[in-house]
């Protein structure tokens, strides 16, 4: 199956340095979100859409793209201050009534400077550091075959 990966990194280069990690373990092909427009995409049957986290939410352009997919096979990945999987949930709920199949999540801290944090030297600076980028890795490497990754939640 033709793997792709797209992603917006705009200011540290963290979902980038994710999003070649997973390209090269998949052999996927690889843009950034500002080189695919207008290219087709329809010869891919997986498809990762990858951002930073901006206000609690992916990139906007990511978003939009993401909005114009259907029937596809999908999983998502973001780098954030806090690493917080629970970013990636409304995007993939968004994802999901377009008929989306989104078979797994991922998300790692990446360095933050974004606003006040540019004033104290930025949050999680060694970040995506060896550890993360080898879950980013065997995350990947267990989306083999489309199985689903699910998480489970105990109340």
């Amino acid at each position: 199956m033709k793997s792709l990966i797209i992603y917006s990194s705009l200011h540290q280069g963290n979902t980038r340095t994710i999003a070649e990690k997973m390209a090269a373990e998949l052999k996927a092909d690889i843009y950034n979100v500002r080189d695919i427009l207008g290219k087709s995409i329809e010869e891919y049957g997986l498809i990762g859409l990858g951002s930073g986290i901006y206000h609690g939410n992916f990139n906007e352009d990511i978003m939009r793209l993401g909005e114009n997919l259907k029937n596809k096979n999908l999983f998502l990945f973001s780098t954030s201050g806090s690493g917080n999987e629970n970013y990636n949930d409304c995007f993939a709920e968004t994802l999901r009534l377009k008929k989306n199949r989104v078979i797994g999540s991922f998300s790692c801290k990446g360095y933050n400077t974004y606003g006040i944090f540019k004033y104290v030297g930025g949050k999680c600076k060694n970040h995506p550091n060896k550890a993360d980028i080898e879950e980013a890795v065997d995350f990947v490497k267990n989306l083999e075959g489309n199985k689903p990754r699910m998480r489970y939640f105990f109340l």
